[in-house]
C-alpha cells in the first residue's frame, strides 16, 4: 500500500524528478496524473516509485523513512536518495498551511507514532493513522471519510474528531471525551465501527448507551 508522502521518480540525463500529487498519494494515479508509462517499455525503466514516510515526526524529516516502494533500480545512487528525500520533503511541507494541513484524498499515515499537539488534518477522504497510542490536547481531525486509529483506545477532552465512521481493533467500546460508546460491528472487515456524523445529528453525546445504539442502528 502507498503511503505518504509518495511520489514517481523519474531519471533524465543523471539528475531526477520526484513527482507528487496534490490529490493522490497513489503511484498509479500520479503516474496517470502525469503520464509517466509503466510497462516493459526503456523508457519505463527510468522511472521508480518513491515515498518519504513519518514515523516518529509528521513535521521533522530526520523522523521520516525514504524507502522505495518497487525494487531500487540499477542506474540509482546515493545522491539520487538526498535528492529524492528533499524534493518529497517539499511537497509534504506544501500541504502545510501554519499548522493545517491540507490534502484532498486519502492521508495513509498508518507508520506514523505520534502526532504534534494543536495540529489540524483536513483530509478529504479516508485517514489512516494505525499506530497513534494518543493523540495529544488541540488535535482536530476533521476527515471526510473514515478514520483507522487501530492502535487507540481513547480521544481525550480537548481533541476534535470529525468522520464518517472511526474503526479500531481489539475493542468493542472507544472512549470519546470521557463518555463511553459502543460500536456496532462491520462485518466487512472484523473491525467495530460508528457512524459518528449520525451518532452527532442525533444528538447522541448526550445520550446512555441504549439510546445511542438505537439512533446508530436506524
Amino acid at each position: 500500500m502507498c503511503q505518504t508522502i509518495a511520489g514517481v521518480a523519474v531519471l533524465t540525463g543523471d539528475m531526477i524528478k520526484v513527482f507528487t500529487s496534490s490529490k493522490t498519494d497513489s503511484h498509479t494515479e500520479i503516474r496517470k496524473e502525469f503520464n509517466i508509462r509503466d510497462d516493459n517499455s526503456p523508457i519505463a525503466l527510468r522511472q521508480t516509485p518513491v515515498e518519504l514516510i513519518p514515523i516518529e515526526s509528521l513535521i521533522d524529516v530526520s523522523g521520516m523513512k525514504f524507502v522505495f516502494d518497487d525494487q531500487k533500480p540499477d542506474w540509482w545512487t546515493d545522491s539520487m536518495t538526498d535528492e529524492a528525500i528533499r524534493q518529497l520533503y517539499q511537497a509534504l511541507k506544501n500541504r502545510w498551511e501554519n499548522n493545517v494541513l491540507n490534502f484532498q484524498g486519502s492521508l495513509f499515515l498508518q507508520s506514523l507514532t505520534s502526532i504534534p499537539e494543536g495540529v489540524t488534518l483536513n483530509v478529504g477522504d479516508n485517514l489512516f493513522l494505525y499506530n497513534l497510542t494518543s493523540i495529544p490536547k488541540g488535535v482536530t481531525l476533521n476527515v471526510g471519510g473514515d478514520l483507522y486509529l487501530s492502535g487507540l483506545t481513547s480521544i481525550p477532552k480537548g481533541v476534535t474528531v470529525k468522520a464518517d465512521y472511526i474503526y479500531f481493533k481489539n475493542n468493542k467500546q472507544m472512549r470519546i471525551n470521557n463518555n463511553e460508546y459502543l460500536y456496532r460491528r462491520d462485518t466487512s472487515d472484523s473491525r467495530w465501527g460508528i457512524m459518528l456524523k449520525r451518532a452527532l445529528k442525533a444528538g447522541a453525546i448526550s445520550k446512555n448507551t441504549k439510546e445511542i445504539l438505537k439512533d446508530i442502528n436506524k
